[in-house]
């Protein structure tokens, strides 16, 4: 009961749907809290997006590493949305 599944329809920056839908319903519904497992390499990424929308809704962000595993190709492609996301996006 402590846990719910969200389907977040995203697009093609999918972190950023995730993070603006999850931060409104998490302030709408009086949650302090969001716990969020990712991919190890896509840490830096989900807490970047989700702390420019959960700033000032009174929700707090926890981001932990999940045990997944990544090629090379995975870190490149996530660098290069990182960067998009920080200097682009955000």
């Amino acid at each position: 009961e402590d846990m719910e599944i969200v389907r977040v329809d995203g697009n093609i920056f999918g972190t950023l749907s995730e993070a603006e839908t999850l931060s409104r319903i998490a302030s709408s519904r009086g949650y302090g809290n969001l716990l969020l497992i990712t991919a190890p390499y896509h840490t830096k990424r989900v807490r970047l997006t989700f702390s420019k929308y959960a700033k000032g809704k009174g929700v707090n962000i926890f981001v932990y590493p999940s045990d997944e595993t990544a090629s090379l190709r995975s870190l490149i492609i996530e660098y290069l949305k990182l960067a998009v996301y920080r200097y682009v996006l955000l």
